[in-house]
Protein backbone atom coordinates (compact mmCIF):
# COMPACT_ATOMS: atom_id res chain seq x y z
CA UNK A 1 0.00 0.00 0.00
CA UNK A 2 1.59 3.07 -1.14
CA UNK A 3 -1.24 5.21 0.32
CA UNK A 4 0.16 8.42 -2.12
CA UNK A 5 -1.50 12.17 -2.02
CA UNK A 6 1.17 12.80 -4.77
CA UNK A 7 3.80 11.53 -6.68
CA UNK A 8 6.62 10.12 -3.62
CA UNK A 9 4.18 7.03 -3.34
CA UNK A 10 6.99 5.04 -3.06
CA UNK A 11 7.84 5.86 0.58
CA UNK A 12 9.83 2.81 1.61
CA UNK A 13 11.81 3.26 -1.91
CA UNK A 14 12.91 6.47 -0.20
CA UNK A 15 14.38 4.79 2.96
CA UNK A 16 16.04 2.46 0.91
CA UNK A 17 17.62 5.30 -1.16
CA UNK A 18 18.57 6.38 2.19
CA UNK A 19 20.46 3.25 3.26
CA UNK A 20 21.88 1.86 -0.05
CA UNK A 21 23.23 5.42 -0.67
CA UNK A 22 25.08 5.75 3.06
CA UNK A 23 26.65 1.86 2.20
CA UNK A 24 27.72 3.43 -0.97
CA UNK A 25 29.38 6.24 0.10
CA UNK A 26 30.91 5.12 3.18
CA UNK A 27 32.18 1.71 1.18
CA UNK A 28 33.89 4.48 -0.99
CA UNK A 29 35.32 6.06 1.57
CA UNK A 30 36.98 3.37 3.23
CA UNK A 31 38.59 2.18 -0.28
CA UNK A 32 39.78 5.51 -1.29
CA UNK A 33 40.48 8.93 -0.50
CA UNK A 34 38.48 10.41 -3.90
CA UNK A 35 36.91 13.18 -1.39
CA UNK A 36 38.83 16.33 0.10
CA UNK A 37 37.30 15.63 3.31
CA UNK A 38 39.21 12.10 3.54
CA UNK A 39 42.51 13.66 2.39
CA UNK A 40 42.66 16.38 4.92
CA UNK A 41 40.38 15.46 7.74
CA UNK A 42 41.44 17.77 10.17
CA UNK A 43 40.72 20.87 8.01
CA UNK A 44 38.04 23.54 9.69
CA UNK A 45 36.43 23.61 5.78
CA UNK A 46 35.88 19.88 5.50
CA UNK A 47 32.57 20.19 3.47
CA UNK A 48 33.09 17.96 0.33
CA UNK A 49 31.96 17.60 -3.45
CA UNK A 50 30.26 14.73 -4.56
CA UNK A 51 32.00 12.97 -7.03
CA UNK A 52 32.54 14.73 -9.98
CA UNK A 53 34.91 16.99 -12.10
CA UNK A 54 34.94 20.07 -10.66
CA UNK A 55 34.64 21.06 -6.48
CA UNK A 56 34.53 24.92 -7.66
CA UNK A 57 32.55 26.88 -5.31
CA UNK A 58 29.29 27.92 -7.38
CA UNK A 59 28.18 31.77 -6.97
CA UNK A 60 24.90 32.91 -4.96
CA UNK A 61 22.29 33.49 -6.98
CA UNK A 62 21.01 36.75 -6.97
CA UNK A 63 17.59 36.40 -4.56
CA UNK A 64 14.09 38.11 -5.88
CA UNK A 65 13.14 41.35 -4.57
CA UNK A 66 11.97 41.60 -1.21
CA UNK A 67 8.50 42.97 -0.63
CA UNK A 68 6.42 42.95 2.22
CA UNK A 69 6.60 40.91 5.50
CA UNK A 70 7.97 37.87 6.62
CA UNK A 71 6.16 35.23 4.65
CA UNK A 72 6.77 32.02 7.02
CA UNK A 73 5.24 28.57 7.95
CA UNK A 74 5.31 26.90 11.09
CA UNK A 75 5.09 23.33 11.74
CA UNK A 76 5.43 21.44 14.88
CA UNK A 77 5.42 17.55 14.57
CA UNK A 78 3.95 15.73 17.79
CA UNK A 79 3.16 12.25 18.20
CA UNK A 80 1.28 11.47 15.41
CA UNK A 81 -0.04 14.89 14.86
CA UNK A 82 1.01 18.42 13.65
CA UNK A 83 0.71 22.08 14.84
CA UNK A 84 0.57 24.20 12.15
CA UNK A 85 0.68 27.99 12.19
CA UNK A 86 0.83 30.91 10.00
CA UNK A 87 -0.58 32.65 7.06
CA UNK A 88 1.44 32.25 4.21
CA UNK A 89 1.23 34.00 0.93
CA UNK A 90 1.55 32.90 -2.75
CA UNK A 91 4.92 33.05 -4.12
CA UNK A 92 8.85 32.10 -1.84
CA UNK A 93 7.21 30.82 1.51
CA UNK A 94 9.90 29.67 4.62
CA UNK A 95 8.47 26.83 6.22
CA UNK A 96 10.08 26.17 9.63
CA UNK A 97 9.59 22.33 11.15
CA UNK A 98 10.32 21.41 14.50
CA UNK A 99 9.93 18.01 15.79
CA UNK A 100 9.39 17.64 19.22
CA UNK A 101 8.63 13.67 18.89
CA UNK A 102 11.22 10.89 19.40
CA UNK A 103 10.09 9.62 16.48
CA UNK A 104 10.63 10.18 12.72
CA UNK A 105 8.28 12.25 10.77
CA UNK A 106 8.08 13.63 7.35
CA UNK A 107 6.39 16.92 5.90
CA UNK A 108 5.09 15.93 2.52
CA UNK A 109 2.66 18.50 1.38
CA UNK A 110 -0.05 18.29 -1.83
CA UNK A 111 -2.02 20.97 -3.75
CA UNK A 112 -5.60 19.90 -3.58
CA UNK A 113 -8.29 20.45 -5.21
CA UNK A 114 -10.70 23.69 -5.32
CA UNK A 115 -13.14 22.92 -2.11
CA UNK A 116 -11.23 19.33 -0.88
CA UNK A 117 -11.34 19.34 3.18
CA UNK A 118 -9.24 17.54 5.69
CA UNK A 119 -12.01 15.68 6.22
CA UNK A 120 -12.42 13.85 2.52
CA UNK A 121 -8.55 13.79 3.18
CA UNK A 122 -8.88 11.54 6.01
CA UNK A 123 -11.65 9.29 4.66
CA UNK A 124 -9.33 8.71 1.24
CA UNK A 125 -6.87 7.49 3.60
CA UNK A 126 -8.68 4.90 5.49
CA UNK A 127 -10.95 3.83 2.38
CA UNK A 128 -10.17 0.23 0.82
CA UNK A 129 -7.87 1.86 -2.19
CA UNK A 130 -6.22 4.91 -0.75
CA UNK A 131 -4.32 5.31 -3.45
CA UNK A 132 -6.75 6.06 -5.94
CA UNK A 133 -9.02 7.72 -3.90
CA UNK A 134 -6.53 9.83 -2.41
CA UNK A 135 -5.02 10.55 -5.85
CA UNK A 136 -8.29 11.81 -7.38
CA UNK A 137 -8.20 14.76 -4.97
CA UNK A 138 -5.25 16.51 -5.44
CA UNK A 139 -4.19 18.95 -8.14
CA UNK A 140 -1.17 17.48 -10.40
CA UNK A 141 -0.85 13.99 -8.25
CA UNK A 142 2.35 13.19 -10.49
CA UNK A 143 3.75 16.46 -9.47
CA UNK A 144 6.29 16.63 -5.98
CA UNK A 145 6.24 19.84 -4.32
CA UNK A 146 9.55 21.30 -3.08
CA UNK A 147 9.80 21.33 0.33
CA UNK A 148 10.91 20.11 3.61
CA UNK A 149 12.13 15.96 3.60
CA UNK A 150 11.80 13.97 6.72
CA UNK A 151 13.09 15.13 9.72
CA UNK A 152 14.88 12.86 12.70
CA UNK A 153 13.78 13.07 16.12
CA UNK A 154 13.98 16.47 18.40
CA UNK A 155 15.56 18.68 15.19
CA UNK A 156 14.76 21.34 12.79
CA UNK A 157 14.45 22.23 9.09
CA UNK A 158 13.66 25.24 7.40
CA UNK A 159 13.05 25.60 3.66
CA UNK A 160 11.88 28.68 1.88
CA UNK A 161 10.49 27.45 -1.52
CA UNK A 162 7.64 29.04 -3.62
CA UNK A 163 4.00 27.99 -3.40
CA UNK A 164 0.91 28.66 -5.36
CA UNK A 165 -2.37 29.87 -3.91
CA UNK A 166 -4.35 27.25 -2.54
CA UNK A 167 -5.66 24.70 0.25
CA UNK A 168 -2.52 21.99 1.28
CA UNK A 169 -2.72 18.64 3.04
CA UNK A 170 0.43 17.92 4.89
CA UNK A 171 1.16 14.28 5.85
CA UNK A 172 3.64 11.83 6.76
CA UNK A 173 2.98 7.85 5.54
CA UNK A 174 6.45 6.44 7.51
CA UNK A 175 5.60 3.19 9.54
CA UNK A 176 4.13 4.41 12.74
CA UNK A 177 5.34 2.30 16.19
CA UNK A 178 2.05 -0.10 17.04
CA UNK A 179 1.58 -0.71 13.14
CA UNK A 180 -0.26 0.88 10.20
CA UNK A 181 1.01 4.24 9.04
CA UNK A 182 1.42 7.73 10.55
CA UNK A 183 -1.19 9.46 7.74
CA UNK A 184 -3.74 6.79 8.74
CA UNK A 185 -3.25 7.19 12.13
CA UNK A 186 -3.94 10.54 12.45
CA UNK A 187 -0.86 12.49 11.21
CA UNK A 188 -2.69 14.14 8.83
CA UNK A 189 -2.82 18.49 8.28
CA UNK A 190 -4.07 21.15 6.14
CA UNK A 191 -2.74 25.19 5.39
CA UNK A 192 -4.13 27.49 3.14
CA UNK A 193 -1.87 30.09 0.87
CA UNK A 194 -3.73 33.05 0.46
CA UNK A 195 -3.25 37.01 -0.22
CA UNK A 196 -0.83 39.21 -2.09
CA UNK A 197 1.99 37.41 -3.79
CA UNK A 198 5.65 37.47 -1.71
CA UNK A 199 9.49 37.77 -3.36
CA UNK A 200 10.82 38.10 -0.35
CA UNK A 201 13.95 35.56 -0.46
CA UNK A 202 16.56 34.87 2.82
CA UNK A 203 19.61 36.06 2.65
CA UNK A 204 22.39 33.55 2.16
CA UNK A 205 25.77 32.58 2.78
CA UNK A 206 26.82 30.45 0.16
CA UNK A 207 25.19 28.16 -2.73
CA UNK A 208 24.83 24.38 -3.20
CA UNK A 209 25.06 23.16 -7.02
CA UNK A 210 22.90 20.11 -8.09
CA UNK A 211 23.72 18.85 -11.21
CA UNK A 212 22.38 15.82 -12.76
CA UNK A 213 26.03 13.79 -12.21
CA UNK A 214 26.85 15.73 -8.85
CA UNK A 215 26.26 17.82 -5.60
CA UNK A 216 28.88 20.69 -4.90
CA UNK A 217 28.55 22.17 -1.45
CA UNK A 218 30.72 25.38 -0.90
CA UNK A 219 33.88 25.31 1.78
CA UNK A 220 31.41 26.75 4.53
CA UNK A 221 28.87 24.63 4.45
CA UNK A 222 29.51 22.73 7.47
CA UNK A 223 29.39 25.51 9.63
CA UNK A 224 25.48 26.38 8.53
CA UNK A 225 23.50 29.18 8.00
CA UNK A 226 21.27 29.64 4.86
CA UNK A 227 21.85 28.52 1.65
CA UNK A 228 20.95 28.55 -1.84
CA UNK A 229 19.79 25.34 -3.46
CA UNK A 230 19.93 26.24 -7.07
CA UNK A 231 19.46 22.68 -9.64
CA UNK A 232 22.09 23.19 -12.72
CA UNK A 233 20.68 20.13 -14.29
CA UNK A 234 18.07 18.92 -16.70
CA UNK A 235 16.72 16.60 -14.31
CA UNK A 236 14.89 17.47 -10.33
CA UNK A 237 17.07 16.69 -8.26
CA UNK A 238 16.81 16.95 -3.73
CA UNK A 239 18.94 17.38 -0.75
CA UNK A 240 18.93 15.49 1.76
CA UNK A 241 21.57 15.64 5.17
CA UNK A 242 21.91 12.14 6.84
CA UNK A 243 23.84 12.30 10.40
CA UNK A 244 25.87 9.32 10.29
CA UNK A 245 28.33 9.59 13.20
CA UNK A 246 30.71 6.67 13.49
CA UNK A 247 27.98 4.28 12.71
CA UNK A 248 29.69 1.05 10.27
CA UNK A 249 27.50 1.19 6.65
CA UNK A 250 26.82 -2.22 7.05
CA UNK A 251 24.86 -1.65 10.70
CA UNK A 252 23.04 1.03 9.48
CA UNK A 253 21.63 0.07 6.22
CA UNK A 254 20.80 -3.32 7.52
CA UNK A 255 18.52 -1.67 10.26
CA UNK A 256 17.06 0.66 7.91
CA UNK A 257 16.33 -2.19 5.12
CA UNK A 258 15.11 -4.59 7.75
CA UNK A 259 12.83 -2.14 9.72
CA UNK A 260 11.46 -0.42 6.55
CA UNK A 261 10.64 -4.02 4.75
CA UNK A 262 8.31 -5.34 7.31
CA UNK A 263 6.58 -1.46 7.64
CA UNK A 264 8.22 -1.12 10.66
CA UNK A 265 9.55 2.16 12.58
CA UNK A 266 13.08 3.12 11.49
CA UNK A 267 13.56 5.23 14.76
CA UNK A 268 15.41 2.42 16.76
CA UNK A 269 18.09 2.67 14.15
CA UNK A 270 21.14 5.26 14.44
CA UNK A 271 22.01 7.94 12.84
CA UNK A 272 19.02 10.87 12.22
CA UNK A 273 17.69 12.36 8.86
CA UNK A 274 18.89 15.92 9.68
CA UNK A 275 16.75 17.42 6.81
CA UNK A 276 17.23 18.96 3.57
CA UNK A 277 14.99 20.08 0.69
CA UNK A 278 12.90 17.70 -1.20
CA UNK A 279 12.17 18.21 -4.98
CA UNK A 280 14.11 21.22 -6.62
CA UNK A 281 13.15 21.50 -10.38
CA UNK A 282 15.34 22.09 -13.49
CA UNK A 283 16.42 25.92 -13.28
CA UNK A 284 15.45 26.33 -9.60
CA UNK A 285 16.63 27.30 -6.70
CA UNK A 286 15.46 26.59 -3.27
CA UNK A 287 16.75 27.88 -0.11
CA UNK A 288 17.90 25.53 3.09
CA UNK A 289 18.57 27.36 6.75
CA UNK A 290 20.74 24.53 8.54
CA UNK A 291 22.77 24.35 11.73
CA UNK A 292 24.94 21.48 12.51
CA UNK A 293 25.86 19.58 15.23
CA UNK A 294 29.52 18.46 15.48
CA UNK A 295 29.83 15.31 13.50
CA UNK A 296 29.87 13.52 10.52
CA UNK A 297 27.02 13.94 7.74
CA UNK A 298 25.80 12.36 4.52
CA UNK A 299 24.51 14.38 1.41
CA UNK A 300 22.12 13.02 -1.33
CA UNK A 301 19.52 13.03 -3.32
CA UNK A 302 16.94 10.22 -3.92
CA UNK A 303 15.36 11.65 -7.42
CA UNK A 304 15.64 9.44 -10.46
CA UNK A 305 13.52 6.59 -12.47
CA UNK A 306 14.43 4.57 -9.11
CA UNK A 307 15.21 5.92 -5.85
CA UNK A 308 19.11 5.00 -5.99
CA UNK A 309 19.28 6.45 -9.61
CA UNK A 310 20.74 10.17 -8.27
CA UNK A 311 23.06 8.28 -5.53
CA UNK A 312 24.32 6.30 -8.35
CA UNK A 313 24.99 8.90 -10.47
CA UNK A 314 27.17 10.66 -7.91
CA UNK A 315 25.03 12.42 -5.96
CA UNK A 316 26.13 11.57 -2.80
CA UNK A 317 28.77 12.62 -0.27
CA UNK A 318 29.99 13.16 3.19
CA UNK A 319 31.04 16.14 5.54
CA UNK A 320 32.34 16.59 8.89
CA UNK A 321 31.00 19.91 11.24
CA UNK A 322 33.33 20.53 13.53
Amino acid sequence: MNLSLGPRCARAGYFRAVAVGIALLVGAAGCSSSHPAAKDPKSSTSSTSSTSSTSSTPSTSPAPRADGPANVLDIVEHHLAYSISGTPRPGLVTIKVDNEDTALHETTMALLKPGVTLAQVKRALASKNPDSASAKLVQNPDVELSGPVALGAKRTDAVTVRLAAGHYAVFSFLPAAGGGFQATRGMVGEFTVAGAPSNTAPTTVGAVELRDTGITLPANFSAGGVFAVHNAGKAPHDLTLLAVGRLSALAFTGCYLKNFSADKPIDGCSGAIDGGVSMVAPGATAYLDVTFRPGRYAYFSTSGKTPVADINAGLVGTFTAK
